[in-house]
C-alpha cells in the first residue's frame, strides 16, 4: 500500500521570527482543592483550569547572525509582555514566553523549541487553512 503524505510545517510567528513548526504540543490541567468530610469522603471545594502551555519545535531560517534570535527571545522573556500566537486556525491570546532553546547548525537554519504559557482564551479563525 502506497501512501502519499504531503507535509508542510505550520508557520508560527513568535518574537518577530517565523518558526516552521514540525512538532506541536498543548497541555492544560485542572487544579482541585479537596477537603475530607466528617464521614471520611473527599469533597472538591474548588477547581480551576491552569494556564495552557504550548510548545512549538522546529526550524527558523535566519539570514542574520543566530545571536539575533537569542537576543530577541531573551528580551521577550524579560519583558513579560503578553502577545497572541496563531497556529493553524487557532489564535491563542495572553501568551508569555516560558522557555526556549536554540541550536545553530551553521547552515542558515536554527533549530528551536519555544514554550509559552497562555492565560487568555483560544479562538478559532473562520476561513483559515
Amino acid at each position: 500500500m502506497n501512501v502519499n503524505i504531503s507535509y508542510r510545517p505550520q508557520e508560527v510567528d513568535i518574537g518577530g521570527y517565523t518558526l516552521f513548526c514540525e512538532k506541536f504540543r498543548a497541555e492544560r490541567t485542572r487544579t482541585l482543592a479537596e477537603k475530607t468530610t466528617v464521614s471520611g469522603e473527599n469533597a472538591v471545594t474548588n477547581s480551576g483550569r491552569k494556564s495552557l502551555r504550548l510548545t512549538f519545535t522546529g526550524r527558523i531560517a535566519s539570514d542574520e547572525q543566530p545571536t539575533g534570535l537569542l537576543y530577541e527571545m531573551d528580551t521577550l522573556m524579560a519583558s513579560g509582555t503578553g502577545f497572541s500566537v496563531e497556529y493553524g486556525d487557532l489564535v491563542f491570546s495572553g501568551c508569555h514566553l516560558l522557555s526556549f532553546s536554540t541550536e545553530d547548525g551553521g547552515e542558515g537554519v536554527i533549530q528551536a523549541s519555544v514554550t509559552l504559557y497562555c492565560t487568555g482564551g483560544i479562538e478559532r479563525q473562520e476561513g483559515a487553512e
